[in-house]
Order: structure tokens, then sequence, then C-alpha cells
């Protein structure tokens, strides 16, 4: 399992988070008829997402090839400021499932939290 670098955004904003998935060799995954999941955890509650993303609901593959992909956040999906824990894992179109990584993602308060109307 790789980790994921230190990911700090703002309450309430939206966000698109970039990754590049890598074999164990250092290679791009490649994501052709892979299924993606990526989670978010506080961190004493790591086996309760208080938000998830699949490559089926808010993740974006903008180069299978090169194993690069977005996970789409909306505005108002992190409300909560505070700190918490990612992580990505990819199905294999094989069934092998591997945790690409897993670090910390800190939500920031904002003096604007909340989305205008």
């Amino acid at each position: 399992m790789s980790k994921l670098q230190i990911t700090a955004v703002f309450q309430g904003d939206s966000v698109k988070l970039p990754f590049e998935a890598l074999d164990a060799k250092g290679a791009p995954e490649n994501l052709d008829g892979c299924s993606i999941r990526w989670a978010l955890s506080k961190p004493e509650a790591i086996d309760s997402p208080v938000l998830t993303k699949t490559s089926e609901n808010g993740i974006t593959i903008i180069d299978a090839a090169a194993g690069r992909l977005l996970v789409i956040i909306n505005a108002g999906e992190l409300d909560t400021p505070g700190q918490y824990v990612q992580e990505l894992e990819i199905t294999l179109p094989t069934g092998e499932t591997y945790t690409y990584g897993q670090g910390p993602f800190i939500v920031k308060a904002a003096a604007l939290p909340t989305v205008p109307e």
C-alpha cells in the first residue's frame, strides 16, 4: 500500500482530487475494466466512511492507460471541518482488489462555510 499525500480542502468547496494509480513496480495501473472506490473516514471510525465515491458515482477516469483518475467532491459534501483519512481501492478485471493508498485528509473551516443559494 502506498501513502497518499496530505490533502487539505476548505469546507463546502467543490474539489477535484487527482490520483495516479501505480502497480507494485511503480508502473501506471491500466484502469480499463477496473472498479474504483474512494472513502473518507474519521481516524477513530475508519470503518464507517463519512463520504464515499465509486467509479459509477463521483470518480472519473481521465487516462486509463496511465492510471489517472479524478475523485470529484461536490460543494457541500464536506461541511464538517476536521482531520480525516482517505483511502483509494481498485478492483482489477481479474477480481483482485488492492488498496492503492491511504493518507491524511484535512477539511479546513471556511469563513463562508455555506453554499449560496
